[in-house]
This record gives C-alpha cells, structure tokens and sequence, in this order.
C-alpha cells in the first residue's frame, strides 16, 4: 500500500497563463479580494519511454452557466475526455462523467504519470487502457474542470463562482452527446471523488432518469463532523484579529471560503460568503449553518428517494483512514440508504483520502460499465 499523498496546493492561477478558467494575466478574484496563495502542483512529467500513452481529447466550452460569476474566472472552460483504445471499432453508448475533488483540475487526472518517492504509478487513463486491454468494453470518460479563485465549487451553482450543476447538465452533456453521437442520452454515469463526490450527488438527481450508474468516492458528507471543522480549524489559525478573508498560507481558510461559495454565497464583496460561525466569537450561525446542512447527503437523502430508485448502480468507496473523515460520512450515508430501502454497495478499503484516489476511480469506472451496459452483446 502506497503512502497517502501530500496535501495538493491550490495554484497560483495567475501564474499560469493559458490555462482554461482564469483569464491570462489575471488573478481571478475581483477588486478587493487578497490573490490566492500559491499552491505547489505536482511537476507534470514527460511520457515513460517505450510507453504507449492514453488517449485524451481536449474540449473547449465558453460557458454561459459560469459567465459572470463574482470572482471573476473566466467562463471558458476545459473538459478532458479519455477515449478507449478500441473507440473506432466499438463505439461506446454510455458516458460517464468524473468530477474532481477540491485543488484539482480537469488535467490533473489527464497527466501521463505520477511521482511519488521516486517511482513511477500508472496513471488514470492508464489504468483504463490497462482495464480494455483485460478486455472491458469501457465508456467514454469526461473529466470537466471545476476550478475557481477559492480553489473549487463543490459542483454546485452559486451567483459567486457560477452555475456548475447547469453547467454541466445543460453544457457539457450535450457537446459530448454532439460530439460523440453512439453515446446516448440515457446511459449516463457519474463518478465524483471528494467533493466531486457532493458534486456527483447533485447530478443523480438534477439527472434522474438519464443517471443509471453512480460512485461516490472519498466523498463529501456528514457535515457535522467534517465541514464544521475545517471552519472551526480556520477561527483558530487566525489570531487576535479574527478573519480577514483567505490568509496566505493557511488551506483551511481557502476551503472554508469555497464551502462558503457553494452552500451560503453573499453578494456583497469582497469575499460573497456567509461563515456559519460569529468570526469575532466563534458563535455557531444557526440560519447560516442549516443551508450548509441542506447540501449534506446524509441530511437530505431522504428528499432524494425517487432519484436514487431510478440508479441501476449507487457505489460509496472510501478509505478506512481518511483524514477528511469521509469514511464516516459514506458509514452515516450507507445507514440511511439502507433505512430508505435503497440498494447499493459500501465499500472500505487500506488507505486514505488521496493515495489511491486514481485507483479507486478506474475501479469505479469498471464497475459503473456493467450497470450502464456497455458490454459485447448488451
């Protein structure tokens, strides 16, 4: 078992020209709000010699979901799709969409390899060519980019980073239906690791009826334990003054401004969030606190029911020492499935929240195929 990951940390947008979701040249955030710190990426690696690479195609979207958003990131937009080897043969009829955890981006699961302690791991989209090569009939894969200046979106609309659940049932779906025209409106899958795991969650069920398979991997849940202590983390980082916004240097304040973004955005600059905690007393914000539990899975399952009937697959996937806590989300979420009457698969394994998150998901991609379909003669 490999060693968990270090924490990823969030880029310097602004020191990236070119890359799709931030204007070249600009940091992002609107007039008033501090640039982001800068967050050390993984070096992108060159491919293995002798190594036959993946095959991805880059989709290009000029979003109108995401135009206008108060931070000020642009609204055009990449969305990486890993193609099977045997795509010209055999075209595939069902798509499956991945969303990416918080600090990610589309290309971070696109990249040839990864290193770790000076040994190279398979990557994503080589762990598939490595699952067709077995012979599995796999799905097209599209891994759309849910970065913002707060250093993600949860998957979920806000007037602050933009519309990402339009975005990506009224946008992304269709090109990649235009795109590929064997795929078929109806055989969607999708699979969402960390907080793309809450982003998945929405989806299933703006999606009903057109969603047949779904993972929820390493995800976000259970809010009680988890979100309230990344704020609760941030109040006690940041010294006599209390909260000023985002601080350099400091993860917790950046997610705690994302969380915010998502689950209780506030027009007013130059941060457009509410904090469910008093900054100054650190006094729970009741009003504030129960719109962030309205997006807990586990808090609002039972609103979800006649989605979740709908699913031919549910997956909960999550590591038995995940430093997020997820594994205790996905445990809480799994009771409830279960009082609800709804059939799914839980699932732990020897790990934490980042070190086999490519793993997992090629898993999940594996297990999702079956339930959409795609096999010879289905």
């Amino acid at each position: 078992m490999e060693r968990a990951q270090d924490p990823p940390a969030l880029p310097d947008a602004a020191r990236r020209p070119g890359v799709p979701g931030v204007a070249p040249g600009s940091r992002g955030l609107r007039a008033g709000v501090p640039p982001p710190r800068r967050l050390r990426l993984p070096r992108r690696p060159g491919p293995a010699v002798g190594r036959t690479m993946p095959h991805w195609e880059r989709l290009r979207i000029d979003s109108h979901a995401l135009a206008g958003n108060l931070l000020g990131d642009s609204p055009e937009r990449e969305v990486a799709v890993y193609l099977p080897p045997n795509v010209e043969q055999r075209p595939p009829r069902s798509l499956v969409l991945l969303l990416h955890g918080y600090a990610q981006r589309a290309d971070t699961w696109t990249w040839p390899t990864y290193l770790r302690s000076g040994r190279t791991r398979a990557s994503f989209g080589e762990l598939l060519d490595g699952l067709a090569a077995a012979g599995e009939d796999l799905p097209i894969v599209a891994v759309p980019d849910g970065w913002t200046s707060y250093g993600g979106s949860q998957w979920i609309d806000s007037p602050v980073h933009g519309d990402f659940q339009r975005y990506l049932s009224e946008e992304v779906v269709p090109a990649l239906l235009e795109r590929f025209p064997s795929l078929e409106a109806d055989r969607l899958g999708v699979i969402g690791y960390s907080s793309g795991g809450l982003g998945a969650w929405e989806f299933l069920h703006r999606n009903s009826g057109r969603v047949a398979a779904a993972a929820l991997l390493c995800a976000s849940g259970n809010f009680e334990l988890t979100s309230r202590g990344t704020v609760r983390n941030y109040l006690l980082s940041t010294g006599r003054s209390g909260p000023t916004g985002p601080v350099e240097g400091d993860e917790s304040s950046w997610l705690a401004h994302a969380l915010g973004a998502a689950y209780s955005p506030n027009p007013e600059a130059p941060f457009y969030v509410d904090l469910p905690f008093d900054t100054r007393t650190g006094v729970l914000r009741e009003e504030i606190w129960q719109r962030w539990l309205s997006f807990d899975p586990v808090v609002n399952v039972g609103d979800r029911v006649a989605s979740l009937e709908r699913l031919e697959y549910l997956l909960l996937d999550a590591g038995d020492r995940d430093g997020t806590g997820a594994q205790f989300a996905h445990r809480a979420l799994s009771k409830r499935l279960a009082e609800l009457g709804i059939a799914h698969e839980a699932r732990e394994f020897e790990g934490f929240h980042s070190d086999q998150g490519i793993q997992r998901a090629a898993l999940a991609v594996r297990d999702l195929t079956s339930a959409l379909g795609e096999e010879a003669g289905s």
